[in-house]
């Protein structure tokens, strides 16, 4: 049987073929029998699709489209045949998939995994897994402001920090993400902040600023700034009771000053002293006064305490010594107003009241610009400064006793403006500016002191510093300038850093010894000057009773050794001045000494000599000018002196030739 092909599509009606065979045979019955042909189709067209994502926002609108299939081919047909049981979805025939429902809801499911089926005219069907991504929608709003909060430094574990956090909105999460480095904080999910450790402390840190987040499934996170202020406990009694002096003379009247108390308390600087079961003395304030005069030379024990109102130091022993001294001596100057301390006045502030630590027989006041509104003969001077002149004013005070004398020199320094820092030590610092309350030190420098040795005394800063110790050339020029004094600093063009500073309370001691701190290193060929108002520049004299030491330390107040003179490289200068000898700069520098007055003052810098340095300023009115040779130099700063000396001498003669001829 042969069969001519034809084509499956163009048959109409069915795609099969009848044909009826008969087999004849002679002298028998023809045998017929119908065989039917199948015709099978071909599939002459190939259509394709591949598996693809598409995504769209829950509570999207019906008919929203989500996205069109890409497929190769002619395409006839699209069904979703499975994956969308709940009826979320529907397909068009050019294959672009739309929303049927409006409640996709990306918190009940996030995804969906439909099969569409593809069909075309001659073509095999084909399917692919469609996932469609439900986008999440931030339907819920948070918030949270910048808020406060407060805990007492005691506080335990798990106390609660206020209130918990204000918000708006539900809130799955609360967490702090920022400024908890010490972890002293936790947070719980209704948003209370609480104590996480112990160990809160004012005197070390009064707040801590937390970044708190918030969170939720359904909603932008948010963020605040939670202030934490750590509130102060007084729970530690004051230490360390100080005493400026502790030695009176015999007979002091009562009510004579001994000294002032200070003492260490990190809770509060509002201290009372109490003498206990002692009825030699008695205390005014934070000052130790005579309340029965000693008749004999003795020494006298007591005890003081310190409260600050709710704890009370131990009691710490004091010994005074009293003394026949038959050179009057004066400690201190104590100046008030208006309830502030230190040498810094208003104009607008009131009476200013100048108190002296001394005791003698008689007292005599001097200043040419103030005038005393109390009697002269008394350790109290008392001035109204509203109508005299910005600037500073000195006041002397001339003390004797048994034939005896001696005299010092305040100097004050009056502003125009309030006051707006007290100085509570006394030492030329205001508080705001001072980085210590101790009596032997003052700051001069950035992390640099300069320290008294010597017990009882006190150390101040010197008249033409401002708020340190340590000061500049310009700032000596500018001191001068400001007071219309002689310019007499010019003399010494290779001045280092200066040191500028007072020590008071000698007493009985005849000399100073302080240890200053150095900003610089001390240079190789190095000297030590001093500097007075009135002769200027000058080598730092050294003898029995002056001295010079240095050493390289990083304290400067340890136990290794110093080394005798400038040594190179050190960063610690020890000196020994004599009260009234060659380096004390106080008075009227009768021959080129200070006065021997319980007090030493002194400007110093090291310097590195030059051959123009060593001449002077050449004014000769101001007392500094003049060659200055130093005997204790080192051999180099000899041969220059004598160098200079001989071209002087040969320039002399060389004119003098010359006028000659």
């Amino acid at each position: 049987l042969t069969f001519v092909a034809t084509d499956f599509e163009a048959r109409a009606d069915d795609n099969t073929y009848e044909v009826e065979i008969t087999a004849s045979k002679t002298g028998e019955d023809n045998a017929i029998q119908t065989i039917v042909v199948t015709l099978n189709n071909i599939f002459e067209n190939t259509i394709a699709i591949n598996d693809q994502a598409l995504s769209v926002d829950e509570n999207a609108s019906i008919d929203d489209n989500i996205g069109t299939l890409v497929t190769t081919g002619t395409v006839t047909a699209f069904t979703i045949s499975t994956g969308n049981d709940d009826g979320f979805f529907k397909i068009n025939n050019t294959g672009r998939i739309q929303v049927a429902r409006t409640d996709l809801d990306y918190e009940t499911k996030q995804s969906y995994t439909l099969t569409v089926k593809i069909e075309g005219d001659d073509a095999k069907d084909e399917t692919a897994q469609i996932t469609i991504t439900i986008n999440n929608l931030l339907e819920n709003t948070l918030a949270i402001a910048d808020q406060t909060r407060s805990v007492e430094e005691s506080a335990i574990t798990d106390t609660n920090i206020g209130a918990p956090l204000i918000t708006t909105g539900t809130i799955t999460t609360f967490s702090i993400t920022a400024g908890n480095d010490k972890n002293f904080f936790k947070i719980d999910n209704i948003g209370q902040i609480q104590v996480a450790k112990t160990g809160l402390d004012y005197e070390t840190k009064q707040s801590y600023t937390l970044t708190v987040k918030i969170e939720d499934a359904d909603a932008e996170d948010k963020t605040a700034q939670i202030n934490i202020e750590i509130t102060d406990v007084d729970d530690i009694a004051p230490t360390n009771i100080v005493l400026t002096h502790n030695n009176i003379t015999l007979n002091a009247p009562i009510g004579t000053i001994i000294g002032t108390l200070s003492a260490t308390d990190i809770d509060t600087k509002d201290l009372t002293y109490s003498v206990v079961n002692n009825t030699n003395f008695e205390i005014t304030g934070n000052q130790l006064k005579v309340k029965t005069t000693p008749s004999t030379v003795a020494t006298l024990n007591l005890n003081i305490t310190a409260s600050d109102g709710t704890n009370t130091s131990t009691p710490q022993a004091f010994t005074i010594a009293v003394i026949d001294n038959s050179t009057p001596i004066i400690k201190q100057f104590i100046v008030t107003q208006d309830g502030n301390n230190g040498r810094l006045i208003s104009k607008n502030g009131g009476d200013v009241t100048v108190q002296a630590v001394v005791s003698a027989s008689s007292y005599t006041w001097d200043s040419s610009s103030l005038t005393n509104k109390n009697s002269s003969n008394s350790t109290t001077f008392v001035f109204d400064p509203t109508n005299i002149n910005s600037g500073t004013h000195a006041i002397k005070l001339k003390v004797e006793a048994n034939s005896n004398y001696s005299e010092r020199t305040l100097q004050l320094k009056l502003i125009t403006e309030s006051i707006t820092s007290n100085d509570s030590d006394g030492d030329g610092i205001p508080d705001d500016k001072d980085t210590s309350n101790a009596n032997n030190k003052i700051q001069a420098g950035e992390g640099k002191a300069i320290i008294s040795t010597i017990t009882d005394a006190k150390i101040l800063l010197g008249v033409m510093g401002e708020y340190s110790g340590q000061l500049t050339l310009d700032q000596v020029k500018g001191y001068l300038a400001a007071n219309n004094l002689t310019n007499n600093a010019n003399n010494a063009s290779t001045i280092g850093d200066i040191y500028d500073y007072v020590v008071e309370g000698l007493g009985a001691t005849t000399f100073a010894e302080v240890i200053i701190e150095l900003s610089t290193a001390i240079p190789a060929a190095a000297e030590l000057y001093k500097y007075s108002l009135v002769n200027g520049w000058s080598g730092f004299v050294t003898n029995d009773d002056n001295t010079i030491k240095s050493k390289t330390s990083e304290t400067c107040t340890d136990n290794s050794p110093w080394e005798i003179g400038l040594f190179p490289g050190a960063t610690c200068l020890k000196l020994t001045i004599k009260d009234g000898g060659e380096n004390d700069t106080d008075g009227n520098q009768v021959n080129n000494k200070g006065q021997v007055n319980g007090v030493v003052e002194s400007t110093v810098s090291i310097v590195i000599p030059t051959p123009s340095d060593i001449g002077g300023s050449g004014d000769s009115g101001s007392g500094g000018g003049g060659c200055v040779y130093n005997p204790n130099a080192p051999a180099r700063f000899d041969m220059g002196f004598i160098l200079l000396m001989v071209l002087g001498a040969y320039y002399l003669l060389r004119r003098k030739r010359r006028l000659i001829r």
